[in-house]
């Protein structure tokens, strides 16, 4: 007649598996904190798909947006060309498995057309049978002030080094010239002398001769 009965119910205690979704809650909001205050890219590279997932950071590090998903060869599109080879081998042994990870400083243009240095840390998070890369994560630091003050720093020294040559220089020169400077006030005194006393005998004889 449509009217209740009764009901038969499974009860299964989730306690653990609730700690375990807040714990890993916790665990993402912490690595999300940690990543802002650092301000590194993060990007993560699927390998057998070659899928390239790059965090906001990395997109507004350089002012570009990078169609979604990603191919690495969209990413590697943005660096140097004369660092890009050096990359290249980098990621071909993480992708073999030749190696486990790796850092190289590079450059990459931002959307305004500048090369800015980035320091780029990469590392084998998953691996197949045959010990190829299945994932690969890595970070990323703009690192283009620090190298921008290290050339000014190489180019004070470099400035100091000059000076202290050109000193060392001069008083290389300086020491001949010393000499010969006090050997001709030297000379030019006895010449004074004897001249006038010369002079002095010239006018002493003509005094006797009168």
């Amino acid at each position: 007649a449509g009217r209740f009965a009764g009901a038969v119910a499974v009860v299964e205690n989730v306690t653990e598996a609730v700690r375990a979704h807040e714990e890993l809650r916790r665990s993402e909001e912490r690595l999300r904190l940690a990543l802002e205050a650092t301000e590194d890219g993060v990007w993560d590279w699927g390998v057998p798909r070659d899928e390239v997932y790059l965090s906001p950071r990395f997109e507004r590090m350089l002012g570009i947006e990078i169609p979604r998903p990603a191919r690495m060869q969209d990413v590697l599109a943005f660096l140097h060309p004369q660092e890009r080879s050096e990359i290249e081998r980098l990621l071909g042994d993480l992708a073999q498995g030749r190696r486990g990870g790796g850092a190289v400083e590079h450059r990459a243009r931002n959307a305004s057309g500048e090369w800015r240095w980035l320091h780029n840390r990469a590392k084998v998070v998953a691996t197949a049978g045959d010990g190829g890369a299945l994932r690969v994560v890595g970070a990323c630091t703009d690192v283009t002030e620090r190298r921008n003050l290290h050339s000014q720093l190489l180019i004070s020294d470099r400035m100091a080094s000059l000076g202290m040559l050109a000193a060392g220089v001069a008083h290389e020169i300086n020491n001949p010239l010393a000499y010969v400077v006090a050997n001709l006030g030297f000379a030019r005194e006895t010449l004074s002398r004897l001249v006038s006393s010369s002079a002095m005998a010239s006018v002493m004889a003509r005094g006797r001769g009168g």
